[in-house]
């Protein structure tokens, strides 16, 4: 008798399986493909890039200059990691 009230009890405080979604859109209806706004459906891969963490990045007027730590570049069909880096450019 007490095996039989325990698993009552567990069965009691179990949680549902699924709880309903009542606010929003679905899952479903968040990751469509038809909310994008690419009709070919291809992504555009970028030909040159850099991943990396800064440092410190600063502006006057038009000219930034970054110091960018432990990253890599890639530059047309060469890839270069490094663990320091000074930038300047003109925007």
């Amino acid at each position: 008798a007490a095996a039989a009230a325990a698993s009552a009890t567990a069965e009691d405080t179990a949680l549902p399986r699924r709880i309903s979604q009542v606010d929003g859109k679905s899952d479903t209806e968040l990751m469509s493909d038809s909310d994008s706004s690419d009709s070919d459906g291809e992504e555009e891969q970028a030909k040159d890039f850099v991943i990396c963490q800064y440092e410190k990045i600063s502006r006057i007027k038009k000219r930034f200059k970054a110091v960018l730590k432990n990253g890599i570049l890639h530059m047309g069909d060469v890839d270069a990691a490094f663990s320091k880096c000074n930038g300047e450019w003109d925007w």
